[in-house]
Protein backbone atom coordinates (compact mmCIF):
# COMPACT_ATOMS: atom_id res chain seq x y z
CA UNK A 1 0.00 0.00 0.00
CA UNK A 2 0.87 3.33 -0.87
CA UNK A 3 2.00 6.03 2.06
CA UNK A 4 0.10 8.92 2.41
CA UNK A 5 2.01 12.30 1.53
CA UNK A 6 1.66 15.57 0.74
CA UNK A 7 0.53 16.62 -2.89
CA UNK A 8 3.71 18.02 -4.98
CA UNK A 9 1.74 19.48 -7.56
CA UNK A 10 -1.38 21.46 -8.25
CA UNK A 11 -4.15 21.45 -11.05
CA UNK A 12 -4.46 23.44 -13.77
CA UNK A 13 -7.66 25.40 -13.87
CA UNK A 14 -10.30 26.25 -16.49
CA UNK A 15 -12.27 29.43 -15.87
CA UNK A 16 -14.89 31.29 -17.64
CA UNK A 17 -17.96 33.42 -16.71
CA UNK A 18 -21.30 33.04 -17.64
CA UNK A 19 -22.66 35.74 -15.32
CA UNK A 20 -22.09 39.27 -14.27
CA UNK A 21 -21.46 37.59 -10.65
CA UNK A 22 -19.74 34.69 -11.12
CA UNK A 23 -17.06 32.67 -12.26
CA UNK A 24 -16.95 29.03 -13.37
CA UNK A 25 -14.02 27.09 -11.84
CA UNK A 26 -12.86 23.86 -13.71
CA UNK A 27 -9.64 20.81 -13.03
CA UNK A 28 -8.59 17.84 -13.71
CA UNK A 29 -7.53 15.50 -10.67
CA UNK A 30 -3.76 15.28 -9.91
CA UNK A 31 -1.93 11.62 -11.60
CA UNK A 32 -1.34 9.26 -8.31
CA UNK A 33 2.55 10.12 -8.59
CA UNK A 34 2.00 13.93 -8.05
CA UNK A 35 -1.11 14.18 -5.47
CA UNK A 36 0.83 11.14 -3.12
CA UNK A 37 -2.21 9.48 -1.75
CA UNK A 38 -6.64 9.87 -1.45
CA UNK A 39 -7.32 13.71 -2.45
CA UNK A 40 -10.07 14.42 0.46
CA UNK A 41 -10.70 18.05 -0.25
CA UNK A 42 -9.21 21.28 -3.22
CA UNK A 43 -8.84 24.76 -1.50
CA UNK A 44 -9.83 27.37 -4.19
CA UNK A 45 -8.29 31.02 -3.76
CA UNK A 46 -9.64 34.21 -5.04
CA UNK A 47 -9.27 37.53 -5.00
CA UNK A 48 -9.95 41.12 -7.08
CA UNK A 49 -7.04 41.48 -9.78
CA UNK A 50 -4.07 43.54 -8.17
CA UNK A 51 -6.13 43.54 -4.34
CA UNK A 52 -3.91 41.30 -2.56
CA UNK A 53 -5.50 42.71 1.02
CA UNK A 54 -8.53 40.53 1.02
CA UNK A 55 -8.08 37.05 -0.12
CA UNK A 56 -11.09 34.68 -0.12
CA UNK A 57 -11.09 30.61 -0.05
CA UNK A 58 -13.44 27.94 -0.37
CA UNK A 59 -13.19 24.50 -0.02
CA UNK A 60 -14.27 21.25 -2.18
CA UNK A 61 -14.93 17.75 -1.79
CA UNK A 62 -12.08 15.55 -3.33
CA UNK A 63 -14.47 14.16 -5.45
CA UNK A 64 -15.49 17.22 -7.51
CA UNK A 65 -13.63 19.08 -9.94
CA UNK A 66 -15.94 22.36 -10.34
CA UNK A 67 -16.42 25.05 -8.45
CA UNK A 68 -18.97 28.36 -9.52
CA UNK A 69 -17.70 31.31 -7.19
CA UNK A 70 -20.80 33.36 -6.80
CA UNK A 71 -21.08 37.08 -5.11
CA UNK A 72 -18.51 38.74 -7.41
CA UNK A 73 -18.72 42.37 -8.60
CA UNK A 74 -19.79 42.77 -12.46
CA UNK A 75 -17.26 43.47 -14.79
CA UNK A 76 -13.91 42.87 -12.71
CA UNK A 77 -11.15 40.78 -13.33
CA UNK A 78 -10.58 38.25 -10.35
CA UNK A 79 -7.25 36.45 -10.30
CA UNK A 80 -8.42 32.20 -8.87
CA UNK A 81 -5.93 29.64 -7.93
CA UNK A 82 -5.94 26.10 -6.27
CA UNK A 83 -4.52 23.31 -3.99
CA UNK A 84 -4.91 20.06 -3.63
CA UNK A 85 -4.91 18.67 -0.03
CA UNK A 86 -4.85 14.70 1.07
CA UNK A 87 -4.62 13.64 4.94
CA UNK A 88 -1.55 14.62 5.10
CA UNK A 89 -1.88 18.37 4.06
CA UNK A 90 -2.27 20.52 1.41
CA UNK A 91 0.50 20.56 -1.81
CA UNK A 92 1.79 23.78 -3.61
CA UNK A 93 -0.97 26.56 -4.64
CA UNK A 94 -1.18 27.07 -8.76
CA UNK A 95 -0.03 30.04 -9.80
CA UNK A 96 -2.90 32.73 -10.08
CA UNK A 97 -5.20 32.23 -13.40
CA UNK A 98 -7.33 35.75 -13.88
CA UNK A 99 -11.19 36.18 -15.31
CA UNK A 100 -13.13 38.88 -15.97
CA UNK A 101 -16.44 38.53 -14.92
CA UNK A 102 -19.61 39.94 -17.03
CA UNK A 103 -20.69 43.46 -17.38
CA UNK A 104 -24.13 44.19 -15.51
CA UNK A 105 -25.85 44.50 -18.55
CA UNK A 106 -24.04 42.01 -21.13
CA UNK A 107 -26.35 39.40 -22.51
CA UNK A 108 -24.34 36.59 -24.12
CA UNK A 109 -25.02 36.54 -27.39
CA UNK A 110 -22.33 33.26 -28.44
CA UNK A 111 -21.92 30.40 -26.17
CA UNK A 112 -18.40 30.04 -24.54
CA UNK A 113 -16.07 27.75 -27.18
CA UNK A 114 -14.67 24.57 -25.99
CA UNK A 115 -10.90 24.92 -25.25
CA UNK A 116 -8.25 22.37 -25.08
CA UNK A 117 -4.71 23.43 -24.66
CA UNK A 118 -1.48 20.52 -23.89
CA UNK A 119 1.78 20.41 -24.79
CA UNK A 120 3.41 18.56 -27.10
CA UNK A 121 7.14 19.28 -26.56
CA UNK A 122 9.24 21.41 -23.89
CA UNK A 123 8.85 24.66 -26.07
CA UNK A 124 5.35 24.17 -27.72
CA UNK A 125 2.09 23.82 -27.20
CA UNK A 126 -1.12 22.82 -28.93
CA UNK A 127 -4.73 24.64 -28.93
CA UNK A 128 -7.65 23.44 -30.32
CA UNK A 129 -11.52 24.66 -29.59
CA UNK A 130 -14.77 24.76 -31.14
CA UNK A 131 -18.18 25.89 -30.62
CA UNK A 132 -20.67 23.62 -28.89
CA UNK A 133 -23.16 24.20 -31.67
CA UNK A 134 -23.50 25.87 -34.53
CA UNK A 135 -23.21 29.61 -34.72
CA UNK A 136 -22.43 32.30 -37.37
CA UNK A 137 -19.29 33.44 -36.08
CA UNK A 138 -16.81 36.25 -37.37
CA UNK A 139 -13.49 34.96 -36.03
CA UNK A 140 -11.64 33.92 -32.80
CA UNK A 141 -9.35 36.01 -30.45
CA UNK A 142 -6.66 34.08 -29.25
CA UNK A 143 -4.22 35.32 -26.40
CA UNK A 144 -0.74 33.93 -24.63
CA UNK A 145 -0.21 35.58 -21.23
CA UNK A 146 0.04 39.11 -21.85
CA UNK A 147 0.77 39.37 -25.28
CA UNK A 148 -1.44 41.15 -27.92
CA UNK A 149 -4.58 38.52 -28.62
CA UNK A 150 -4.41 36.64 -32.34
CA UNK A 151 -6.90 37.18 -34.64
CA UNK A 152 -8.11 33.64 -36.11
CA UNK A 153 -10.48 32.57 -38.96
CA UNK A 154 -13.95 30.97 -38.06
CA UNK A 155 -13.45 28.03 -39.55
CA UNK A 156 -10.10 27.44 -37.51
CA UNK A 157 -9.61 25.26 -34.69
CA UNK A 158 -5.85 24.75 -33.91
CA UNK A 159 -2.99 26.35 -33.51
CA UNK A 160 0.55 25.39 -32.54
CA UNK A 161 2.53 27.62 -30.78
CA UNK A 162 6.30 27.35 -30.60
CA UNK A 163 9.27 29.02 -28.93
CA UNK A 164 7.78 28.77 -25.34
CA UNK A 165 9.96 28.41 -22.02
CA UNK A 166 10.21 24.73 -20.45
CA UNK A 167 8.87 23.87 -17.08
CA UNK A 168 6.46 27.31 -17.41
CA UNK A 169 2.97 27.78 -16.80
CA UNK A 170 1.00 29.66 -19.70
CA UNK A 171 -2.15 31.10 -19.82
CA UNK A 172 -4.46 30.58 -22.50
CA UNK A 173 -7.23 32.64 -23.36
CA UNK A 174 -10.25 32.16 -26.48
CA UNK A 175 -13.25 33.90 -27.13
CA UNK A 176 -15.28 33.86 -30.65
CA UNK A 177 -17.33 37.25 -31.82
CA UNK A 178 -19.39 38.09 -34.70
CA UNK A 179 -21.23 41.74 -35.44
CA UNK A 180 -23.63 41.18 -32.48
CA UNK A 181 -20.67 41.10 -29.59
CA UNK A 182 -18.16 38.81 -27.94
CA UNK A 183 -18.86 34.83 -26.62
CA UNK A 184 -17.80 34.72 -22.68
CA UNK A 185 -14.02 34.02 -22.34
CA UNK A 186 -12.52 30.14 -22.44
CA UNK A 187 -9.33 30.44 -19.77
CA UNK A 188 -6.80 27.89 -19.52
CA UNK A 189 -3.51 26.89 -17.85
CA UNK A 190 -0.87 24.69 -19.53
CA UNK A 191 2.45 23.78 -18.18
CA UNK A 192 5.06 23.14 -20.80
CA UNK A 193 7.35 19.95 -19.09
CA UNK A 194 11.04 20.28 -18.42
CA UNK A 195 13.36 19.80 -21.42
CA UNK A 196 14.47 16.05 -22.09
CA UNK A 197 17.73 15.48 -20.47
CA UNK A 198 19.17 13.38 -23.74
CA UNK A 199 17.92 16.42 -25.90
CA UNK A 200 16.35 14.07 -27.98
CA UNK A 201 12.53 14.11 -28.87
CA UNK A 202 11.53 10.18 -28.09
CA UNK A 203 8.15 10.38 -30.54
CA UNK A 204 8.63 9.22 -34.02
CA UNK A 205 8.47 12.65 -36.37
CA UNK A 206 5.13 12.85 -37.95
CA UNK A 207 5.07 12.86 -42.19
CA UNK A 208 4.80 16.24 -43.24
CA UNK A 209 1.35 18.43 -43.44
CA UNK A 210 -0.46 18.60 -46.65
CA UNK A 211 -2.13 22.00 -47.30
CA UNK A 212 0.03 24.66 -45.65
CA UNK A 213 -1.44 28.32 -45.68
CA UNK A 214 0.86 31.00 -43.80
CA UNK A 215 -1.40 34.14 -43.25
CA UNK A 216 0.96 37.50 -42.06
CA UNK A 217 -0.68 38.80 -38.58
CA UNK A 218 1.53 41.62 -38.13
CA UNK A 219 5.37 42.32 -38.15
CA UNK A 220 6.42 39.89 -35.63
CA UNK A 221 3.67 36.98 -35.95
CA UNK A 222 2.35 34.17 -38.70
CA UNK A 223 -0.46 31.87 -38.71
CA UNK A 224 0.07 28.98 -40.23
CA UNK A 225 -2.90 26.16 -41.27
CA UNK A 226 -2.37 23.08 -42.44
CA UNK A 227 -3.90 20.08 -42.92
CA UNK A 228 -3.66 16.44 -41.48
CA UNK A 229 -1.30 14.29 -43.77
Amino acid sequence: KTMEGVPTAAPTLRLSSRSPKSIDVRWQPLPPQDSKGHITEYKVRYKKEEDDDLELAQTVPGDRTQLEITGLDPDTFYEVCIAVGTKKGYGPFSPYISQKTMKLDEQEVLPEPTLDVHSVSSTAIEIHWGMPRDEEIMGYKLSIGEDEPIDLRSEQEQFLLGNLTPNTVYEVKLFAYNEEGNSPTATQQVKTPPPDPSGVDPRPPPPPPSNVHPIVLNSTCVNVTWSKP
